[in-house]
């Protein structure tokens, strides 16, 4: 029995003299490199802003309802070629010339002659 009792002893003087040298060499080793660890936690947050992205409204209710809207980049005479020509138009206005083509389900932004934005517009009755 006075064996195992040394034993015994022995482990944990040794655990308890290691333990504070282990502790000590991690926290030097984070201390050491700061940019790193900053640069991984960049990293981790771009990467949740990444997984949680929410599509736009307009984006969501184009896809449900399964309308057609104008692409970014399209020209204005693509637009009127592919939809008719619209309900009303507003602009240009500003530098750059900003021009908004009105259409029943939805609204083109554009600037100079490219399509910037469409915005679905939601049925009020939802």
């Amino acid at each position: 029995m006075h064996t195992r009792n040394t034993r015994q002893l022995c482990c944990w003087l040794v655990s308890v003299t290691l333990l504070p040298l282990v502790v000590s060499t991690t926290l030097a080793q984070q201390m050491a490199n700061p940019e790193a660890d900053a640069a991984s936690a960049r990293s981790q947050q771009e990467q949740k802003k990444a997984n949680h992205t929410s599509h736009p409204l307009s984006l969501k209710i184009q896809q449900a309802e399964g309308i057609r809207t104008p692409r970014r980049g399209e020209r204005m005479d693509s637009v009127q070629n592919r939809f008719g020509k619209p309900q009303s138009r507003r602009g240009p206005v500003g530098d750059p010339p900003i021009t908004r083509w009105q259409y029943p389900q939805f609204v083109v932004v554009f600037e100079g002659k490219w399509v910037i934005d469409t915005v679905v517009e939601s049925d009020s009755d939802n």
